[in-house]
């Protein structure tokens, strides 16, 4: 693995990136508080700060640091103000922290919409490697209506897996809940 997720000349919006992961978990979080949720985890007051310090520091996502990506999904899930599923296949060590990182951008940006915007009842979420892409789907029964073209984050998401070869697709028909799933190299 590399020792840091550094794209050169994109500092500021890997700054802006990494900070936007630490807003989405507070915002879930909030979010969920304020639907009455107990968490099962719940951030004390020093975490924001620490979180905030690892982001400066250049490393990957706070929540990468001391875990696994599966780890740390369902640590988000557990966060999440409705029932959140994981699925995932990824072994300790697996991918570098490029791709640990951008994945984990994801699935925060991901599941920061379905709770937004969404007015879901569940998410699923799956991690999975096939020849040599990882695979993650994140899944909601919302109501539908997502698009790339719209100029939401969505964009921004498809843009950040883009920069480093993968592909994201999104299907998100009226009334049926999104699907947002993305594929990106391991190597």
């Amino acid at each position: 693995k590399e020792d840091h997720v550094w794209l050169p000349g994109h500092g500021a919006r890997r700054l802006m990136d990494m900070a936007a992961n630490l807003a989405n978990i507070l915002g879930i979080e909030y979010l969920a508080a304020a639907q009455g949720c107990d968490f099962h985890a719940p951030l004390t007051s020093s975490e924001p700060l620490q979180a905030a310090r690892t982001l400066l520091r250049g490393h990957v996502p706070a929540a990468l640091v001391e875990r696994t990506p599966t780890a740390a999904a369902e640590d988000l899930a557990d966060r999440m103000p409705i029932p959140t599923e994981i699925a995932s296949e990824i072994d300790d060590g697996a991918l570098s922290h490029v791709v640990e990182a951008t994945t984990y951008f994801v699935l925060t940006e991901a599941l920061a919409n379905v709770v937004k915007h969404a007015g879901a009842t569940i998410a699923r979420v799956r991690l999975g490697l096939d020849d040599g892409r990882v695979r993650l789907d994140v899944e909601d029964d919302g109501v539908g209506g997502a698009s790339i073209e719209a100029g939401s984050g969505l964009r921004g998401l498809a843009d950040r897996v883009e920069a480093i070869g993968g592909t994201i697709s999104i299907s998100s028909p009226p009334g049926r809940g999104t699907r947002v799933w993305a594929e990106v190299p391991c190597g």
